[in-house]
């Protein structure tokens, strides 16, 4: 909140009003404070307590104030240039001052008029006791590298010096013949052979990473260690490099190496009271620095004790002793034999062996044995392991209680030789299976075989033998293996042969039965999606089964018949599906688009849990031609028939009716008698004219119907 509300507290940035790092006031043009933060309140506590009409110039040191006044012409003549300036403000105490850093900048209206100055500032006694810290660190840092015999070298990332010890310069002028100085470049002080090495360490140090190594100059050996040097935001802004010169040292490792190289065993020179004189570890680690030191040290408290007492026990008896003891190292047990040898008065020399390989083979065979015995009891098969000898012969070294009882032999039978378990292979496997253990022996490929032998009924098991070989050094070849009775599976195998026998042979049945069918069929799924079709159908309609596959049958029907068709094939799924004959005949249309009627019969199977459609397609199309001739010859019969009953009859009627006539009256006179056969000739006339025609048409339909013509014809 500020302490006089203003309209100037809307030029105040929100971020800042609530600010609890920086304290923030704003003034008129006159330097009267028209605002301040709560974080200027909390902060300068006496400055608080001076309420009503404070000016800005009241809240500071005196002999600030005129820095105060340029600052505010300043920001007046640059608006957008704010200014910096360090203040003192006043403490908690009285006569006290906290040094301030602020930044001064102009408030303008929308109109850029000037307004008042907006002061952002914080504490900086703490930054200042920082500066004065790090230039008297800076002095005690100097004094100190000075002091060392060893060479620090500060470089920027341009790789120019900015500041060095005199150990370092002292180092250049012997070895380059010229001084080092603040702003020379580092490369100038590499040796040619070096740049390249030294370019690379010099880059991963830039990188932030550590970099120590030894290297041998001009016969002397010297430590090289980069430091990543890290700037005020935390990014690399150079390296330190310095140097040791580690010459006598280093030699010293390389003739220590050289004992230790060649000894077998660690020594350790050791005294009655437990402390370490001597020490040499095979060139395991360094052991600078163990001398002088107890086997406690070493050793864990136990072991330390019981060597201890041996080691005390030699030297008092002055005779050689003898210990074996283990150690714990976290993640596994290590073994040790010590050898103890009384030396001068009050020590001993201790040999120590690492025996941890020899004890842990040792435990291994012991467990194997151990896990090959109750394996092999469990196992339902048989493990064994199988030995040729260079002269062929054969035994078995070892196998599980199953062989035995497999090949109805004792142990001791086999051990000695081989044969009394081959000699119950069946007659006509012997054979192959010892030529396929010399072709292992040869070739040092995996034994796989599968053989019969005879049990102790007579009856015939079926065995599956696999093992894999090794030479032995006495050129012995090894097989070690298991074997197995697997009767069962070959019955199985070869009942599931004769299944599939029968079934290829019920399959190649079908297939002819299907494809001596006469006619085309087709087999749907019940989408009516084909699913096969016969040679008869590729023949008749001119498709390949490829171009039909999963094609529905409508593609076959014309098309102003197709959805009648479709409704056809739903209310027959609906009836059932069961086997029917179609009731009518069927138009379809083969890949040339010719018409091919047919007459479809129909039936349903299931199969896999899905339901299929076989449809038998009868080509009728001659039949139905001849249907079609059929019902013509019906419709001309009909008409000839209409004109038998109703124009025939006429001229009989009339000529009955003359006869009749003659019946009941006799002609009066001779022309009377004239006009009576007029009639009849005439009536007899019209009756043969009609003959003829009903004739003729009956000739015009046997010639549009291409019948044959009649064996007799009678006018």
């Amino acid at each position: 909140m500020s302490k006089k509300p203003s309209s100037l507290a809307e030029y105040v940035p929100h971020v800042l009003r609530n600010s609890g790092t920086y304290s923030v006031l704003a003034t008129d043009m006159q330097g009267n404070i028209m605002y301040v933060n709560p974080c200027y309140n909390n902060r300068f506590a006496r400055v608080r307590d001076m309420r009503g009409g404070l000016n800005f110039s009241d809240t500071i040191h005196p002999e600030d104030s005129a820095m105060t006044l340029e600052a505010a012409v300043s920001c007046m003549a640059h608006p957008d240039q704010p200014v910096t300036l360090m203040l003192r403000k006043p403490g908690p105490d009285t006569d006290s001052w906290i040094l301030t850093r602020w930044e001064f900048s102009l408030i303008q209206d929308a109109e850029q008029n000037p307004l008042g100055i907006l002061a952002v500032g914080h504490d900086a006694t703490k930054e200042e006791e920082n500066r004065k810290e790090t230039e008297d660190t800076k002095v005690r840092l100097e004094a100190i590298l000075n002091s060392t015999s060893d060479g620090h070298i500060l470089v920027g990332r341009d790789f120019k010096l900015q500041s060095f010890n005199k150990a370092a310069a002292l180092a250049a002028q012997q070895v380059f013949g010229k001084p080092l100085y603040n702003g020379c470049n580092i490369y100038d002080f590499v040796l040619p052979e070096n740049l390249q090495e030294f370019k690379q360490d010099a880059a991963k140090a830039l990188a932030g990473k550590t970099i120590k190594k030894d290297k041998n100059i001009n016969g002397f050996w010297f430590q090289f260690r980069y430091y990543p040097v890290y700037g005020a935001r935390k990014e690399v802004v150079g390296f330190t490099l310095n140097t040791t010169n580690i010459d006598e040292r280093k030699k010293a490792e390389e003739y220590r190496r050289a004992l230790l190289t060649n000894l077998p065993d660690d020594l350790y020179v050791v005294r009655s009271d437990g402390s370490i004189t001597d020490i040499q570890l095979q060139g395991k680690k360094d052991t600078a620095g163990l001398t002088t030191q107890f086997l406690h040290h070493i050793f864990t408290k136990e072991t330390a004790a019981m060597l201890l007492l041996q080691i005390k026990a030699a030297i008092n008896e002055k005779k050689n002793g003898q210990v074996s003891f283990s150690v714990e190292d976290g993640q596994q047990t290590n073994y040790f034999d010590a050898s103890i040898s009384p030396l001068q008065s009050d020590t001993a020399l201790m040999l120590v062996r690492d025996v941890s390989l020899r004890v842990r083979a040792t435990q291994e065979r012991q467990k194997f044995a151990k896990y090959q015995e109750q394996v092999s009891r469990n196992v339902p098969g048989v493990i064994y392991q199988f030995r040729m000898l260079p002269d062929r012969s054969m035994h078995f070294t070892f196998a599980s209680e199953g062989l035995t009882k497999l090949f109805d032999v004792i142990p001791e039978q086999i051990q000695s030789n081989a044969s009394a378990a081959f000699s119950n292979i069946h007659a006509d496997d012997q054979k192959r299976i010892f030529t396929s253990i010399l072709d292992s022996a040869k070739t040092l490929t995996n034994w796989e075989q599968t053989f019969r032998i005879k049990n102790k009924s007579g009856q015939i098991v079926w065995i599956e033998a696999k093992s894999t070989p090794y030479r032995d050094n006495d050129g012995s070849t090894v097989w070690n293996g298991y074997l197995h009775d697997v009767s069962e599976r070959v019955q199985n195998e070869q009942q599931l042969q004769n299944s599939r026998n029968l079934l290829e042979e019920s399959e190649h049945k079908l297939q002819q039965t299907i494809e001596a069918i006469p006619d085309p069929m087709l087999i749907f799924c019940e989408d009516f999606r084909i699913q096969f079709v016969n040679n008869k159908f590729e023949k008749v309609y001119g498709y390949t089964e490829e171009e039909v596959l999963n094609r529905r049958m409508e593609f076959l029907i014309p098309k102003e018949l197709r959805k009648n068709h479709r409704a056809k094939q739903q209310t027959y799924l609906r009836a059932g599906g069961k086997n029917t004959r179609m009731e009518s005949f069927l138009p379809t249309l083969n890949k040339a688009g010719q018409l091919i009627v047919v007459n479809a019969s129909l039936n349903t199977f299931t199969a896999g849990g899905q339901k299929f459609i076989i449809v038998i397609m009868q080509d009728v199309t001659e039949l139905k031609k001849r249907q079609d001739i059929i019902l013509k010859q019906n419709e001309t019969f009909r008409q000839i028939a209409w004109q038998q009953s109703h124009e025939l009859r006429r001229p009989v009627a009339n000529i009955l009716g003359i006869c009749n006539y003659f019946d009941d009256v006799s002609p009066k006179s001779h022309a009377e008698l004239n006009d009576i056969i007029g009639y009849l000739r005439s009536e007899i006339k019209e009756l043969d004219a009609i003959i003829r025609e009903t004739v003729k048409q009956a000739n015009e339909s046997e010639t549009r119907l291409n019948l044959p013509p009649p064996a007799h014809r009678s006018e």
